[in-house]
């Protein structure tokens, strides 16, 4: 039985190291992107200022698991948060596709800024990593609009762009 208890607690203290360095590489991806956004000008001085410098009140970094492969698990999906001046007034929130250099020291933007209703990844690939769609929603009297963009070895390229039907009164 102590010998259970024993294996029990080293596996579980495995989990929690394991735990704690995937939170400390989260954290140090959400730093480095955040600090690059800064520095290129992607984040306002108004976004940053009434954020208090505080990088997680200014964007939202998500790792996009979208395969097997080591290109599409080199790719971060970055929003802004909604916090003063980082989100346009009707609280449209700016989104970027970053991807990590194969040597894991820097990010460059491949796609963004956008502030669609949803940024959705598609099955088909085109230089390694998965085509996109895009929604933005339906405005005053407009149909919302779909863009399908690929991926052209260095960003993101709008390939197709076509208007949903709205059937809202007018």
């Amino acid at each position: 039985m102590r010998k259970i208890i024993t294996i029990l607690i080293a596996l579980f203290g495995l989990n929690i190291l394991s735990s704690n360095c995937l939170a400390a590489e989260n954290e140090a991806i959400i730093k480095k992107i955040a600090q690059q956004m800064i520095h290129s000008k992607e984040l306002s001085k108004t976004c940053i200022k009434n954020a208090g410098g505080n990088i997680n009140k200014m964007i939202k970094v998500e790792a996009l698991h979208l395969g097997d492969d080591n290109e599409n698990n080199n790719l971060f999906q970055v929003e802004a948060e909604s916090t003063e001046g980082c989100c346009t007034g009707a609280k449209r929130c700016d989104v970027w596709v970053y991807k990590r250099s194969d040597d894991k020291k820097s990010f460059s933007k491949i796609f963004g800024p956008e502030y669609p209703d949803q940024l959705i990844f598609m099955p088909g690939k085109h230089n390694g990593i998965n085509d996109m769609i895009m929604e933005y929603p339906d405005g005053n009297f407009q149909p919302g609009i779909t863009e399908y963009y690929i991926f052209n070895g260095k960003q993101y390229n709008l390939m197709k762009r076509t208007n949903r039907t709205s059937f809202r009164a007018r």
